[in-house]
């Protein structure tokens, strides 16, 4: 059994995005959904951490970081004995690698 810790970046990533969705797009059901979508999403991950891809950067790859789509969308994680690191959620359009390279 794997422990799921979620970063406080990942907390602030989601909780930006839900306020975005519901206060400037004016769309509470779409984020609501997205609220949903994301805690399903990172159950599954928990359950089967190894089924999503790494990402399809060199150096983010060697250190273990995989991704799995949600949306517009991307959780970003890696996996260190028994524990999955959920550190990143962010839309899938920004420039993700360059981010994560900080």
């Amino acid at each position: 059994m794997y422990t799921l810790k979620l970063s406080e970046l990942f907390k602030y990533d989601v909780r930006s995005s839900v306020h975005y969705i519901k206060n400037t797009l004016q769309n509470p059901v779409a984020a609501n959904n997205l609220k949903d979508a994301v805690k399903k999403a990172y159950k599954n991950i928990k359950e089967n951490p190894f089924l999503y891809t790494l990402v399809p950067d060199e150096y983010l790859a060697s250190l273990g970081y995989r991704f799995k789509v949600v949306n517009n969308y991307i959780i970003f994680y890696y996996v260190i004995d028994k524990t999955i690191n959920i550190t990143r959620f962010l839309y899938g359009h920004r420039d993700w690698m360059n981010i994560l390279d900080k």
